[in-house]
This record gives structure tokens, C-alpha cells and sequence, in this order.
């Protein structure tokens, strides 16, 4: 249950730190990390870095940040003959 929820989560924010899902679902971040791990194996959620983690370095931490990201067709070049 807590997988899906978290899916549904990332899905309607423009992402999120791991500061902010762990205090959103009351989890330590080891397992919140382990449920983040199983939709990156999936290639649905990807771990970005805060773009501001190198510079001032005031965001207490949250430099850990997930977004999901909706799934790709493949194409497949049709041959022309």
C-alpha cells in the first residue's frame, strides 16, 4: 500500500526532497529509501540533486530529491524500402 501511495504522491508534486516524503509518510529514511529504490529499478522515479546543493548549502539537508518520471515509448524506425 505505502508503494502506491508514494507513487501517487510524486506523481501530482514536481518532485520532492527525502526530508519531505519521509515527514509525509512518517518513515525513517531508510525505508523510505527502500521504497524509492524499487520504483527506480523500474525507471519510474529518478534522483535528482538539489541545483543549489553545491552554493549556499541553507536547505538544512534536503539536497536529496525524487521525481517520477512517466514512462517512454520506444519507436521503432519502420524500414522504407
Amino acid at each position: 500500500m505505502q508503494l502506491i501511495a508514494l507513487r501517487d504522491y510524486l506523481q501530482t508534486s514536481h518532485g520532492a526532497s527525502l526530508a519531505q516524503l519521509c515527514r509525509h509518510f512518517r518513515q525513517p529514511q531508510s525505508a523510505m529509501r527502500g521504497m524509492l529504490e524499487h520504483w527506480i529499478r523500474k525507471g519510474r522515479v529518478v534522483l535528482l540533486e538539489a541545483p543549489c546543493a553545491s552554493s549556499c548549502g541553507q536547505c538544512n539537508g534536503e539536497t536529496e530529491w525524487y521525481r517520477w518520471q512517466e514512462k517512454r515509448h520506444r519507436i521503432i524506425p519502420l524500414k522504407v524500402q
